[in-house]
């Protein structure tokens, strides 16, 4: 059967060939996971934490950005019930780790196949494809969840080739040395690295280390990437 050509305006035609003229030239595909594979919306943890916690949306953005439980769970270096314990004292409220786990995930959508199917056919092209995320383990663990109702896969590691999850590796985005770290690992240099973020910090600091990268913002991953 013929296939069916698509056509697109010269802008378009020229976005798509110089995506897939970087997909050529590059090793190691990199993938922001919240944002790129799997749809977010914020709004609805937020919502929910701030009123589990007793705070204000505004003052929970700051306590996010600049509180030690926080940050500290995100690098990984407290567990979740450290972190619960440990947040639950410093609020002085009542409220139980499953209503924790259910307000923080609350955020998480689905994953829809057609970004699966990217993955896979980067991998079938023979491209080595990763994912560096800003997480933490309540997440990676509904993570695992949709996708595994979304594919046949049952965890992010067995889509990716590697995976580098800041609650795993000690880092998180934009410090440089998530990146390095997977350059370390996968044995790959910047050049070789295509990253695809929806942070235009993370963008930043990315291209800042020489790795080519594209801000995932008006149009999703699937879309930017047609083969």
């Amino acid at each position: 059967m013929a296939c069916k050509a698509t056509i697109l305006p010269p802008h378009e035609q020229s976005r798509e060939s110089s995506n897939k003229e970087k997909l050529e030239e590059k090793s190691l595909i990199l993938f922001d996971l919240g944002g790129v594979i799997i749809n977010l919306d914020w709004q609805r943890s937020f919502d929910a934490v701030s009123v589990l916690f007793g705070v204000e949306a505004a003052d929970l953005q700051v306590m996010i950005k600049n509180n030690a439980w926080f940050q500290e769970l995100e690098v990984g270096r407290v567990d979740k019930v450290q972190f619960y314990k440990g947040i639950k004292s410093e609020l002085n409220r009542d409220f139980s780790i499953q209503d924790l786990d259910h307000a923080f995930n609350l955020m998480l959508l689905d994953i829809p196949y057609s970004r699966i199917k990217v993955v896979e056919q980067l991998k079938a092209f023979g491209k080595n494809v990763a994912c560096l995320s800003n997480t933490n383990v309540f997440h990676m663990e509904k993570f695992d969840e949709i996708l595994s109702s979304s594919s046949d896969y049952d965890r992010i590691s067995d889509l990716m080739d590697y995976t580098f999850l800041s609650h795993e590796i000690g880092f998180r985005k934009p410090q440089k040395e998530a990146f390095l770290r997977v350059c370390e690992e996968a044995q790959t240099s910047p050049d070789q690295i295509l990253f695809f973020d929806d942070i235009e910090e993370n963008i930043d600091a990315a291209t800042a280390l020489g790795i080519e990268s594209i801000q995932v913002k008006d149009k999703s991953i699937d879309q930017l990437l047609k083969f």
